[in-house]
């Protein structure tokens, strides 16, 4: 007798005497990186601005800053999601 195809992309059944599942993470990847995406971005309309005025280069900084932070803040919500979002789901349907 063959064990029953897994209803979920996140549980797989190993063995047929025990049908034990195997969970995996809900997210298999790492995290999306926006900051190289940002920084080029940023780069193209500050450094143009920056040689007619020498301020453009501080807003420059601060604003490859910000990108950086946010960047960690994805990242660090990621793994949250991702070792912790299977208990939290468990504890809310039971």
């Amino acid at each position: 007798m063959t064990s029953p195809s897994p209803t979920c992309s996140s549980t797989r059944w190993r063995g047929n005497a025990n049908r034990r599942k195997v969970r995996r993470p809900l997210i298999d990847s790492e995290p999306p990186r926006l900051a190289p995406i940002a920084n080029k971005l940023i780069d193209s309309v500050f450094h143009p601005l920056g040689e007619q005025d020498p301020r453009y280069y501080v807003i420059d900084t601060i604003a490859h800053h910000v990108v950086e932070a946010a960047d960690q803040f994805v990242i660090s919500a990621w793994k949250t999601i991702r070792y912790n979002g299977p208990r939290l789901a468990k504890k809310k349907k039971g």
